[in-house]
Parts: structure tokens; C-alpha cells; sequence
């Protein structure tokens, strides 16, 4: 039996062929054996290695794993079938690449944002670093929640809807359960942090399990970035001067224990009358332990979800003698870098040895190019961006955090990667740091200073030149901040609500600089009192 079809719809017989095969479930793979993924060792490595060479008419082998975790998805490609991914069964994970999924595009949309777990098929290459892995099929099915340590978590969520919830989830816990939530909720999720440094933080986690078309909205105390998206980010100074009650179905209140720390503070006095208001509107979650007391007073209930265990992390102290020409004569690091700008720099300071960049904003097929180059052995030498798209679990390499961070968040990322992190920076960043918060966020005197300076100048470049000058910064971000202040500010004519908009800048900014001098005490003190300090939090 045969058929007969014009040439030119060849390509498009042969397309349809090929998704059928690699997306049916009915298509019949031959799997070689069925492992685990903790099989996947050096003993297997020997016994593959006895099969090889691999080619034409001895293809590589093909396993079978069962119900695994589907820790992350993203999508490829021109028409974005390809997909990379990451399974996971509780104490080991494997990123794999797979071709044409359109079917897989189609579930997720972009990206996974609930979990899913469910059977893979895969075949392996390898290399001198170990194996790796080519997705040829995965059966798949939704989850309630992730793997959590408790049962608790799925029985705090049923009681969510009731009001009146604490939630205390370690960290490295709290954005998966911020992705369950984001399934379960139907309206629009908003989640609440006491500054921007809190927010950055929150909203990168969330970005790393986003692609580039999908968007997180945020807003502060001047910019309302993507408000329209089902998720938005808010420092509480955004969520005050907007008061967007209406418009979303559930806040976050998220890491809790800063808001406690600053009770003192009008924006959070008056943030907590509203959550005692509504009540049923407002989750609290937190990543560390925290007095329950003032909670209960509202009448919330707290909950601890996950394992008290500490998990083994190791820092060295190499600040205020620590040179980049330090990284010549060492084969493989990760440096990683707070201060988004510095990476030019240092790359051109670095570039001869082959060093790679890795952040978030970089395209996901280029991203995953670059992972690929990791997991191979091929990228040794990588700076990466903190606080933004996370440091990649399969660099073994020691840690060198180069700057200060805007937040303590930024280094409890990294301790968990169960590698050494060299603290590099110095009280000369430190004070660096300070003085750029002074300049995003300004005084009374300075905001009436600069908007006398704006109603004289008409020009546009005439005006960041003026700027500029009185600022003395030609850092572009402090520059579009003070013209997105002109903006608001002059636009209204009356005087007191020309204060009323200006003011929330000046607030949010006392917030940021309390806790930034906060972050200073605790990393800039002894490294005894660091580890101390880290040790408390950093849980397994």
C-alpha cells in the first residue's frame, strides 16, 4: 500500500512526522532499562563507555524515569518547540534538551507555573564532565504542590481562603510555593516586600522560572512597570501610594519579619490597618523565625512548613584584599557580581581567559547554549548576575561574590549552592552602595532643588546635562529616577499634591536606608558573626 502527494507539500508531511513521533504518547520508544536518577553515576558511566563508539547502527542508550519532578521549563527555537528542563526526585537534578515539543508549548503556555511530575524517556551523550541528557519523551501530570517536607503546606493552603494565615517556608522553599500559589489563585496575585531591595529579590526568584514573554509587573514608590500582568511585585510604598485593593484577588505579604522590625515606621503602621482590615485579602509569609506575638494579637495563625534541619554551607573572607587578578590562577570560578554595571568592566578586565557572562536578561536559547557549555566542562570561568536569575546548581566551582549587595537575600542564595563563598568585598563598596541609595532616593531639600532646576530648562538633554551636573552622577538609572520625579511632580499644579507625590519617594527611601544599614552591620562585622548570622537562616 502507498500514496502519491505533490513535491511541494513534502516539508510539511515530513514536519507532521516528525511531531507525531516524538509528541504521541502511543508511539512505542524502546527503552533500554528503567533507572533512578541517582543511578546516574560514575559505575554507570564505565559500564556506557564499554558500548561506545556511538553512531549509526549503535545509537545512544535510552532510559526510562518514573515519576520525577518538573522543577523547570523553558522554550526555544524560532517557533520556541524546543524546550529545556530540569527533573528532579528529591536529592539529585538533571537538566536536559529536547527537540520539536510543540504539544509541550501548548500546556504551558511559556512556562510551567504549577508542578508537574510524571515519566521521562532519555538518551545520553558522554562527556568528560559526566552525561549528558536529550529529553525523547515525557508523560506529565499536574500536582497540587511540589515536594514540601510537610503536609502542612497543602493543608495551610485549603485554609487559605479563610483569612488570617502566617506562613514561615525557608527560603530556598518560598518562590516554589509562590508558583503554586500563582496556579491556585484565579484572579491576579500581588506580593508585598518593605523595600526595593526585598521586591528586586523576590521578583528576579520569580523571573527564573519566567521566559522573556512573560512579564511580572512591578511597582514602587514612582514606576508602575506591567501592572496590567496576572502577577505584580509591589515595595510597600508602591502598594500605599496606589492602593490597589480592588484590583487583585490576594497579597502576599512577603518576608514578614522586616515589616516587624520597623513597627515604628507611618508606611507600615498603616499597611498593617489594612491588613487587619481585610484580612482574607492578605497571606503573611516569612523565611526566618520571627516573634508570632503581634500576629496572634490580629488574629492569624502560624504555620512552619518545612525540615528545622540546617543545611552545610562554608564562607572565606576575603574582604578588602581581594584582587580580580586573583581569579588568573584559578581554573574554574563563578563570579558573581550585585552591581549589575560593574560587568563590562569586569569582563574586559577578565575576557582573555575565556570567561563567560551569564543574567537573566540575556535571550533563553543563548541562556541555554551557555548552560550547556557549563554543564559540559566547556564554560570553567563565568561571572554571573545575583539577585536576578540565580547561580546555576552544576557550576562545582568556588563562589566569589565580588561587591556589596543591596540585600542579605543576595548571599542566602548563594549559600546554598554547598560550595565556598569568598566574601570579596570591601567597606569601600559598602560605602559606594550608601551613596547611590542617598542619590535614588533623595531628601525633601534635594526633590525641591532639582524641581526648581527643571522649571527653567526647557530642553530635554539640557536638563540631564543640568542634572548631572548638580547630582554629580552620569549613572543613567539615578538619572531617569530624578526625571521620572520631574514628571510626576510637575505635571500637577497643585502644590500639596506636587508634595503628596514627591513624598512617597522620600519615605520609601528612609525604609531602603535602614535596612541597607541594617545589611552593612550584619557584612561588614566579624566573619564569625556573618556565619552566625547565616547559620540561623540558612535552612535545609
Amino acid at each position: 500500500m502507498g500514496f502519491t502527494m505533490r513535491r511541494d507539500r513534502l516539508d510539511s508531511l515530513f514536519e507532521l512526522v516528525r511531531n507525531v513521533a516524538v509528541e504521541s504518547k502511543e508511539e512505542k520508544i524502546l527503552v533500554d532499562a528503567e533507572l533512578r536518577l541517582s543511578d546516574l553515576n560514575e559505575d554507570l558511566k564505565r559500564e556506557l563507555e564499554l558500548l561506545m563508539p556511538f553512531g549509526q547502527g549503535n545509537p545512544e542508550p535510552v532510559f526510562l524515569f518514573r515519576d520525577l519532578s518538573l522543577e523547570k521549563i523553558s522554550f526555544f527555537g524560532e517557533d520556541e518547540s524546543n524546550v529545556f528542563v530540569v527533573f528532579g526526585d528529591g536529592s539529585k537534578r538533571v537538566e536536559a534538551f529536547g527537540f520539536n515539543f510543540r504539544k509541550l508549548v501548548e500546556t504551558f503556555s511559556t512556562v510551567s507555573l504549577d508542578f508537574y511530575r510524571g515519566d521521562a524517556v532519555m538518551s545520553f551523550r558522554l562527556l568528560e564532565s559526566g552525561f549528558s541528557p536529550q529529553l525523547l519523551a515525557i508523560d506529565i501530570k499536574p500536582v497540587s504542590t511540589a515536594k514540601w517536607e510537610s503536609r502542612r503546606v497543602e493543608k495551610s493552603h485549603e485554609n487559605l481562603m479563610k483569612g488570617r494565615v502566617s506562613l514561615e517556608i525557608p527560603y530556598h522553599l518560598k518562590t516554589r510555593y509562590l508558583l503554586v500559589l500563582e496556579g491556585k489563585v484565579k484572579g491576579k496575585l500581588g506580593i508585598v516586600s518593605l523595600t526595593n531591595a526585598t521586591s528586586q529579590n523576590v521578583f528576579g526568584c520569580l523571573m527564573r522560572y519566567h521566559t522573556l514573554n512573560k512579564k511580572i509587573g512591578y511597582v514602587n514608590s514612582l514606576f508602575d512597570r506591567d501592572r496590567d500582568q496576572s502577577v505584580v511585585v509591589f515595595t510597600l510604598a508602591g502598594f500605599l501610594r496606589t492602593l490597589p485593593i480592588d484590583e487583585f484577588e490576594l497579597f502576599v505579604v512577603n518576608e514578614f519579619q522586616e515589616f516587624l522590625e520597623h513597627l515604628d515606621n507611618n508606611l507600615v503602621t498603616d499597611f498593617l490597618n489594612l491588613v487587619d482590615r481585610w484580612p482574607d485579602k492578605f497571606l503573611i509569609l516569612s523565611s526566618s523565625a520571627f516573634d508570632t506575638t503581634f500576629l496572634e494579637s490580629l488574629g492569624f495563625k502560624h504555620h512552619c512548613v518545612g525540615s528545622p534541619e540546617r543545611e552545610e554551607f562554608f564562607l572565606s573572607d576575603q574582604r578588602e584584599h581581594f584582587r580580580l587578578e586573583q581569579l588568573r590562577t584559578i581554573e574554574r570560578f563563578a563570579l558573581v557580581v550585585s552591581e549589575k554595571r560593574l560587568v563590562p568592566k569586569i569582563y574586559g578586565e577578565l575576557k582573555d581567559l575565556g570567561v563567560f557572562i551569564y543574567h537573566g536578561a540575556i535571550e533563553t536559547e543563548k541562556k541555554i547554549k551557555l548552560i550547556d557549555k557549563i554543564e559540559s566542562g566547556a564554560a570553567q570561568r563565568v561571572i554571573f548576575t545575583s539577585n536576578n536569575d540565580g547561580l546555576p546548581t552544576y557550576m562545582k566551582s568556588d563562589v566569589f561574590f565580588y561587591d556589596f549587595p543591596l540585600s542579605l537575600f543576595e548571599i542566602e542564595d548563594l549559600l546554598r549552592r554547598r560550595a565556598v563563598v569568598n566574601l570579596c568585598y570591601s567597606k569601600e563598596n559598602y560605602l559606594q552602595r550608601k551613596k547611590e541609595l542617598e542619590l535614588l532616593f533623595p531628601n525633601e531639600e534635594t526633590i525641591e532643588e532639582v524641581l526648581n532646576i527643571a522649571s527653567t530648562v526647557k530642553n530635554g538633554n539640557e536638563l540631564k546635562e543640568r542634572l548631572s551636573q548638580f547630582l554629580e552622577t552620569e549613572n543613567q538609572g539615578v538619572l531617569s529616577t530624578y526625571l521620572r520625579l520631574i514628571e510626576t511632580s510637575l505635571n500637577v499644579e497643585n502644590t500639596q499634591s506636587r508634595m503628596q507625590n514627591y513624598m512617597w519617594r522620600v519615605w520609601e527611601g528612609k525604609l531602603e536606608r535602614e535596612c541597607f544599614e541594617r545589611c552593612g552591620r550584619i557584612l561588614m562585622g566579624d566573619v564569625r558573626e556573618i556565619y552566625a548570622f547565616f547559620q540561623s537562616r540558612v535552612k535545609g
